[in-house]
């Protein structure tokens, strides 16, 4: 009879902790679309993406949004243009992949934001892309929106350390 009880508590433990683990993920996914989407969406990235300004307007926006860890700007093929990663404390655009063309016209045809594991940058376990459009729906280039495991569990101490 406690095997039984045992049993019955441990699989409701699983159960719960699987479902926690679910949800987790689904809002990080979210967080991160999002994040993605309100980057593609700033007017200082829909007007023109100028390399200087985009490489400041990255870092303050890492150092500020707890969901994200890094963020990329890519051309409209798909090149990497700027990035910024909150563990380095830098960005260098050349540690980016390029995407693959069937992610660009895939990211051009769904009009939303792309969860993807595939065409990450070094330390992300999770990548959303979103189009740069004008006011016209003319694509300017692609921004990325990650986070990694590794950031969350230090990530309020770097964040302070780095707003002081």
């Amino acid at each position: 009879m406690l095997l039984c009880i045992a049993v019955v508590v441990l699989l409701a433990t699983s159960v719960g902790l699987g479902i926690s683990l679910h949800q987790e993920v689904r809002t990080r996914d979210q967080l991160l679309s999002n994040a993605a989407q309100m980057a593609a969406d700033a007017p200082l990235l829909t007007d023109t993406i100028q390399t200087d300004t985009a490489q400041q307007y990255l870092e303050r926006t890492v150092r500020r949004v707890a969901a994200v860890d890094m963020l990329g700007i890519y051309d409209v093929q798909g090149r990497p243009l700027v990035f910024y990663d909150l563990a380095a404390g830098e960005g260098e655009a050349s540690v980016l992949p390029t995407l693959r063309a069937d992610t660009v016209r895939r990211l051009y045809s769904e009009q939303r934001p792309l969860l993807s594991s595939d065409e990450m940058p070094e330390g992300a376990d999770r990548c959303a892309y979103a189009v740069v459009r004008d006011e016209n729906g003319q694509a300017f280039g692609i921004v990325m929106a990650g986070g990694s495991k590794e950031m969350k569990k230090s990530v309020g101490s770097i964040r302070n350390k780095k707003r002081r």
